[in-house]
């Protein structure tokens, strides 16, 4: 079955229930980052999920297509920008939506190969959507919520053949480095000393992307961080496997429901 059409009811329902959920309408909504690994094509999901989900025609748009498990953070932060920019094309503040959809099983082989029963056991199907408005917004006053207060990235070095994703000509299928939470620990470590001097050693709390096991124990190692800290990233691991772009969004979930978190 073709990605697009398995991915189209489940993008619209949730985008729906996150408009719903923030508490304004459809029309509000002035910027839509669409991201997925799996689902891409054109029309993309962007403009199908306008048509049908009663958003403006006049939107703004992006589509982050095959940046791997950073595609959510990364939709997280255009949005953010969008919202606070005052520029000619947000010339009135208004809300963004980010849409994140994946569909890992349709491109399932089950060839006999390790590296392909390894990857189908670790990435599964996931969904999530989420509006993002000025903190003073209405919308912000109904729920808690997590003020985006900067945005970094890093490009680490050596990794390069950790994860490759791809299209073999009939399914997008994933590689992985048997090496790569090793190479993870090390870039992490580098990392830290860097992150620490900007930021402070404090945080709230952690939200680590649930990439699989070894991951998430290289990631725990290299920052020093509780079982505690790690909670909601294996649960989700455990529930939903690596949702790819999705997966931050379900650590999140559960992160913004505690209200010693979510202000």
């Amino acid at each position: 079955q073709n990605a697009i059409e398995v991915a189209t009811p489940a993008i619209h329902s949730c985008a729906a229930r996150a408009i719903e959920s923030a508490g304004i309408l459809a029309k509000d909504v002035g910027f839509i980052v669409l991201a997925t690994n799996t689902a891409f094509g054109a029309p993309g999901l962007d403009s199908i999920l306008i048509k049908e989900s009663g958003l403006s025609r006049n939107i703004q748009r992006a589509c982050l297509n095959f940046m791997g498990c950073a595609a959510g953070l990364s939709a997280m932060r255009l949005a953010r920008d969008h919202v606070l920019s005052k520029s000619e094309s947000n010339s009135v503040a208004t809300y963004a939506l980010v849409a994140c959809v994946e569909v890992s099983s349709v491109h399932a082989t089950f060839e006999q190969d390790i590296n392909s029963v390894v990857t189908h056991v670790i990435f599964g199907d996931g969904v999530a959507c989420t509006v993002v408005g000025l903190a003073d917004s209405p919308a912000a006053e109904r729920h808690g919520m997590f003020i985006i207060e900067a945005c970094r990235s890093r490009l680490c070095d050596d990794l390069d053949d950790g994860i490759r994703v791809g299209f073999n000509g009939h399914a997008v299928e994933c590689h992985l480095d048997r090496k790569l939470s090793l190479h993870l620990t090390k870039q992490i470590s580098d990392w830290q000393g860097e992150f620490a001097s900007e930021f402070g050693s404090k945080l709230d709390f952690w939200c680590l992307h649930p990439g699989g096991r070894k991951i998430l124990d290289a990631a725990q190692t290299a920052l020093g961080l509780s079982d505690t800290d790690m909670a909601a990233s294996r649960e989700t691991l455990s529930c939903y496997g690596n949702t790819f772009s999705c997966g931050v969004f379900y650590v999140l979930e559960p992160l913004l429901k505690n209200s010693e978190i979510a202000g």
